[in-house]
Protein backbone atom coordinates (compact mmCIF):
# COMPACT_ATOMS: atom_id res chain seq x y z
CA UNK A 1 0.00 0.00 0.00
CA UNK A 2 1.24 3.45 -0.69
CA UNK A 3 1.04 6.25 1.32
CA UNK A 4 -0.72 9.74 0.28
CA UNK A 5 2.78 11.32 -0.46
CA UNK A 6 3.76 8.54 -2.32
CA UNK A 7 0.66 8.71 -4.54
CA UNK A 8 1.17 12.40 -5.40
CA UNK A 9 4.82 11.54 -6.66
CA UNK A 10 4.01 8.59 -8.51
CA UNK A 11 1.11 11.03 -10.52
CA UNK A 12 3.75 13.88 -10.69
CA UNK A 13 5.83 11.41 -12.32
CA UNK A 14 3.27 9.97 -15.00
CA UNK A 15 2.05 13.53 -15.70
CA UNK A 16 5.43 15.19 -16.36
CA UNK A 17 3.56 17.94 -15.06
CA UNK A 18 6.64 19.52 -12.52
CA UNK A 19 6.41 21.97 -10.01
CA UNK A 20 8.66 24.36 -11.96
CA UNK A 21 5.60 24.24 -15.17
CA UNK A 22 3.01 24.22 -12.75
CA UNK A 23 0.79 27.64 -12.74
CA UNK A 24 2.28 30.26 -10.16
CA UNK A 25 -1.17 30.87 -7.11
CA UNK A 26 0.31 34.07 -7.19
CA UNK A 27 0.48 36.03 -10.25
CA UNK A 28 1.18 39.44 -9.01
CA UNK A 29 4.99 39.29 -9.67
CA UNK A 30 7.70 41.84 -10.13
CA UNK A 31 11.47 40.51 -10.42
CA UNK A 32 13.77 43.46 -10.08
CA UNK A 33 16.46 41.60 -8.16
CA UNK A 34 16.62 39.05 -11.02
CA UNK A 35 16.30 41.54 -13.81
CA UNK A 36 19.60 43.30 -12.18
CA UNK A 37 21.48 39.78 -12.05
CA UNK A 38 20.62 39.30 -15.79
CA UNK A 39 21.36 42.69 -16.55
CA UNK A 40 24.61 42.32 -14.66
CA UNK A 41 25.74 39.26 -16.77
CA UNK A 42 24.25 40.72 -20.09
CA UNK A 43 21.68 38.62 -20.84
CA UNK A 44 18.43 39.64 -21.72
CA UNK A 45 15.58 39.40 -19.66
CA UNK A 46 12.22 40.47 -21.80
CA UNK A 47 9.01 38.79 -22.31
CA UNK A 48 10.12 36.60 -24.99
CA UNK A 49 13.11 35.43 -22.56
CA UNK A 50 10.90 34.75 -19.69
CA UNK A 51 8.70 32.36 -21.89
CA UNK A 52 12.05 30.43 -23.72
CA UNK A 53 13.07 30.12 -19.79
CA UNK A 54 9.90 28.65 -18.99
CA UNK A 55 9.23 31.56 -16.61
CA UNK A 56 5.63 32.40 -18.24
CA UNK A 57 3.96 29.56 -20.16
CA UNK A 58 2.01 29.10 -23.33
CA UNK A 59 -0.47 30.85 -21.51
CA UNK A 60 1.19 33.86 -20.58
CA UNK A 61 0.49 32.76 -16.85
CA UNK A 62 3.66 33.16 -14.93
CA UNK A 63 4.56 29.07 -13.75
CA UNK A 64 6.24 27.98 -10.46
CA UNK A 65 9.86 28.60 -11.88
CA UNK A 66 8.65 32.58 -11.60
CA UNK A 67 7.46 32.55 -8.70
CA UNK A 68 11.40 30.87 -7.20
CA UNK A 69 12.91 34.08 -9.19
CA UNK A 70 10.31 36.81 -8.69
CA UNK A 71 10.45 39.18 -5.53
CA UNK A 72 8.01 37.27 -3.85
CA UNK A 73 9.43 33.70 -3.32
CA UNK A 74 8.04 32.67 0.12
CA UNK A 75 10.90 29.77 0.40
CA UNK A 76 13.65 30.81 2.98
CA UNK A 77 16.70 29.52 3.94
CA UNK A 78 17.48 29.73 7.32
CA UNK A 79 20.65 30.27 9.72
CA UNK A 80 21.66 29.79 12.88
CA UNK A 81 25.12 29.61 14.55
CA UNK A 82 25.34 27.74 18.09
CA UNK A 83 27.27 27.48 20.87
CA UNK A 84 28.94 24.50 21.18
CA UNK A 85 27.96 20.78 19.13
CA UNK A 86 24.68 20.22 19.74
CA UNK A 87 21.59 22.63 19.39
CA UNK A 88 20.78 23.64 22.82
CA UNK A 89 21.71 27.16 22.68
CA UNK A 90 22.39 29.42 19.90
CA UNK A 91 24.67 32.56 19.27
CA UNK A 92 22.95 33.95 16.53
CA UNK A 93 20.68 33.26 13.81
CA UNK A 94 19.31 34.61 10.18
CA UNK A 95 16.34 34.08 7.97
CA UNK A 96 16.46 35.31 3.99
CA UNK A 97 14.44 38.38 3.24
CA UNK A 98 11.50 36.91 0.92
CA UNK A 99 12.77 37.88 -2.25
CA UNK A 100 14.14 35.74 -5.11
CA UNK A 101 16.47 32.30 -4.80
CA UNK A 102 19.11 34.58 -6.27
CA UNK A 103 18.78 37.22 -3.56
CA UNK A 104 18.86 34.61 -0.64
CA UNK A 105 21.90 32.77 -2.35
CA UNK A 106 23.83 36.17 -1.90
CA UNK A 107 22.28 36.81 1.04
CA UNK A 108 23.05 33.58 2.77
CA UNK A 109 26.80 33.43 1.24
CA UNK A 110 27.64 36.77 2.89
CA UNK A 111 26.30 35.18 6.38
CA UNK A 112 28.05 32.41 6.34
CA UNK A 113 31.44 34.39 5.43
CA UNK A 114 30.73 36.33 8.36
CA UNK A 115 30.91 32.98 10.32
CA UNK A 116 33.41 31.40 8.48
CA UNK A 117 36.80 32.23 10.72
CA UNK A 118 39.98 33.19 8.80
CA UNK A 119 43.86 32.23 10.21
CA UNK A 120 46.72 33.55 8.14
CA UNK A 121 50.51 31.77 8.81
CA UNK A 122 53.57 33.48 7.49
CA UNK A 123 55.35 31.19 4.69
CA UNK A 124 59.01 33.42 4.02
CA UNK A 125 57.73 36.75 2.94
CA UNK A 126 54.05 35.53 2.17
CA UNK A 127 51.35 35.53 3.96
CA UNK A 128 49.05 32.95 3.32
CA UNK A 129 45.23 32.82 4.90
CA UNK A 130 42.82 29.66 5.16
CA UNK A 131 39.30 29.38 6.20
CA UNK A 132 37.76 26.93 8.36
CA UNK A 133 35.93 25.92 5.52
CA UNK A 134 36.45 26.28 2.37
CA UNK A 135 34.18 29.06 0.65
CA UNK A 136 33.65 27.04 -2.81
CA UNK A 137 32.01 23.90 -1.12
CA UNK A 138 29.80 26.21 0.77
CA UNK A 139 28.46 28.14 -2.29
CA UNK A 140 28.50 24.35 -4.23
CA UNK A 141 26.15 23.36 -1.54
CA UNK A 142 24.06 25.94 -1.07
CA UNK A 143 23.51 26.06 -4.75
CA UNK A 144 22.57 21.99 -4.56
CA UNK A 145 20.21 23.08 -1.64
CA UNK A 146 18.12 25.79 -3.76
CA UNK A 147 19.01 23.87 -6.47
CA UNK A 148 17.44 20.59 -6.19
CA UNK A 149 15.03 20.83 -3.26
CA UNK A 150 11.68 19.72 -3.30
CA UNK A 151 9.35 22.67 -3.36
CA UNK A 152 6.25 20.99 -3.29
CA UNK A 153 7.46 20.31 0.45
CA UNK A 154 6.51 23.67 2.56
CA UNK A 155 9.35 25.00 4.93
CA UNK A 156 12.57 26.46 4.72
CA UNK A 157 16.51 25.13 3.95
CA UNK A 158 18.32 24.71 7.30
CA UNK A 159 21.55 25.42 7.65
CA UNK A 160 23.02 25.03 11.15
CA UNK A 161 26.78 26.68 12.29
CA UNK A 162 28.26 24.27 15.23
CA UNK A 163 31.97 24.54 16.71
CA UNK A 164 33.19 21.74 14.77
CA UNK A 165 30.92 22.13 11.52
CA UNK A 166 28.44 23.12 8.98
CA UNK A 167 25.25 21.22 8.36
CA UNK A 168 22.92 21.80 5.42
CA UNK A 169 19.71 20.43 5.68
CA UNK A 170 17.69 20.33 2.20
CA UNK A 171 13.84 19.14 1.46
CA UNK A 172 13.35 16.35 -0.55
CA UNK A 173 15.41 13.37 -0.56
CA UNK A 174 17.24 11.83 -3.54
CA UNK A 175 15.74 12.10 -7.04
CA UNK A 176 14.38 8.79 -7.77
CA UNK A 177 16.70 6.25 -9.03
CA UNK A 178 20.25 8.18 -8.43
CA UNK A 179 22.07 7.21 -4.48
CA UNK A 180 24.68 8.41 -2.97
CA UNK A 181 27.39 7.07 -4.51
CA UNK A 182 25.89 8.47 -8.12
CA UNK A 183 25.79 12.05 -7.04
CA UNK A 184 29.58 11.40 -5.82
CA UNK A 185 30.59 10.27 -9.17
CA UNK A 186 29.13 13.61 -10.77
CA UNK A 187 26.16 11.66 -12.06
CA UNK A 188 22.87 14.58 -12.06
CA UNK A 189 19.22 14.28 -12.01
CA UNK A 190 17.35 17.39 -10.94
CA UNK A 191 13.49 18.10 -9.76
CA UNK A 192 13.58 21.56 -10.98
CA UNK A 193 15.83 21.53 -14.69
CA UNK A 194 14.79 24.64 -15.62
CA UNK A 195 16.46 26.59 -12.03
CA UNK A 196 19.64 24.44 -12.56
CA UNK A 197 19.73 25.77 -16.30
CA UNK A 198 19.27 29.20 -15.38
CA UNK A 199 21.76 28.76 -12.85
CA UNK A 200 23.93 27.56 -15.68
CA UNK A 201 23.06 30.63 -17.38
CA UNK A 202 24.43 32.55 -14.95
CA UNK A 203 27.76 31.46 -14.79
CA UNK A 204 26.39 29.98 -10.90
CA UNK A 205 27.43 26.15 -11.54
CA UNK A 206 30.40 25.32 -14.53
CA UNK A 207 28.55 21.74 -15.45
CA UNK A 208 25.84 19.66 -14.43
CA UNK A 209 26.42 17.61 -11.61
CA UNK A 210 30.00 18.77 -10.97
CA UNK A 211 29.20 20.59 -6.95
CA UNK A 212 29.71 17.33 -5.09
CA UNK A 213 32.61 16.12 -6.38
CA UNK A 214 34.33 18.99 -6.45
CA UNK A 215 32.84 19.65 -2.70
CA UNK A 216 34.54 16.51 -1.77
CA UNK A 217 38.20 16.99 -3.92
CA UNK A 218 38.37 20.34 -1.75
CA UNK A 219 38.64 18.28 1.24
CA UNK A 220 40.94 16.25 -0.50
CA UNK A 221 43.69 16.77 2.33
CA UNK A 222 41.32 17.70 5.27
CA UNK A 223 41.79 15.12 8.08
CA UNK A 224 38.07 15.01 8.22
CA UNK A 225 35.35 14.38 5.18
CA UNK A 226 32.44 15.93 4.50
CA UNK A 227 29.09 13.23 5.48
CA UNK A 228 25.92 12.73 2.96
CA UNK A 229 22.70 11.84 4.57
CA UNK A 230 20.01 11.12 3.00
CA UNK A 231 15.95 10.40 4.42
CA UNK A 232 13.12 10.21 2.58
CA UNK A 233 12.34 13.74 2.43
CA UNK A 234 15.37 15.49 3.31
CA UNK A 235 18.97 15.93 2.18
CA UNK A 236 21.76 16.84 4.53
CA UNK A 237 26.04 17.74 3.88
CA UNK A 238 28.09 18.25 7.19
CA UNK A 239 31.14 20.01 6.29
CA UNK A 240 33.67 19.38 8.72
CA UNK A 241 35.73 22.14 9.96
CA UNK A 242 39.21 21.82 7.76
CA UNK A 243 41.07 23.65 11.11
CA UNK A 244 40.51 20.85 13.21
CA UNK A 245 43.99 18.83 13.88
CA UNK A 246 44.03 14.95 12.86
CA UNK A 247 44.35 14.02 16.74
CA UNK A 248 41.36 15.90 17.57
CA UNK A 249 39.26 14.43 14.72
CA UNK A 250 40.51 10.93 16.16
CA UNK A 251 39.61 12.30 19.72
CA UNK A 252 36.14 13.05 18.71
CA UNK A 253 35.35 10.38 16.81
CA UNK A 254 36.37 7.81 19.62
CA UNK A 255 34.61 10.04 22.21
CA UNK A 256 31.46 9.51 19.73
CA UNK A 257 31.73 5.92 19.68
CA UNK A 258 32.92 5.48 23.52
CA UNK A 259 31.25 8.84 25.37
CA UNK A 260 33.72 8.77 27.78
CA UNK A 261 37.94 8.71 28.17
CA UNK A 262 40.25 9.02 30.94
Amino acid sequence: PANRDSIRDMIVESSGITFEKNISITQNLTFMYTERIFKEKNIAFGIREQKTLGIINDKDKYTNLGLLLSDQCPYLIKMAVYKDGVKKEFIDRKITSVGSVLQQLEEALSYLKLNNRISGKIEGMERIDTYDYPEESIREVLLNCIGHRNYEIPGSTIVNIFTDRMEFLSLGGLVKGLTIDDIKLGISSSRNPRLISIFHRLGLVEAYGSGIPRMLELYRNSPKLPEIKVAPNSFLVVLPKMSLKKEYVEIIDYLKEKDYAT
